[in-house]
């Protein structure tokens, strides 16, 4: 089991930690924030949890599996 939170740090601050692989292969890994990771984990599965109502007391949870491992252009 991983997990990685990025919350403070930059996209350019990511790619000096060498997460690409402690990211690869099997395993369970979490990451939070993983919009800031400068490439894609090959087979993960993206979740998306979106807060809304008054007091953002409703979530509503989005998964969708991504594709290879290709890096991240500025298409984030």
């Amino acid at each position: 089991f991983v997990h990685v939170d990025l919350y403070r740090l930059e996209p350019e601050e990511v790619e000096e930690l060498g997460l690409e692989e402690r990211l690869a292969g099997d395993g369970v890994k979490v990451v939070e924030w993983a919009d800031r990771l400068p490439f894609r984990v090959a087979g993960a599965r993206v979740m998306e949890i979106l807060r809304s109502g008054p007091d953002n007391d409703t979530a509503r949870v989005l998964v969708e599996r991504t594709a290879g491992a290709e890096r991240r252009g500025d298409d984030r």
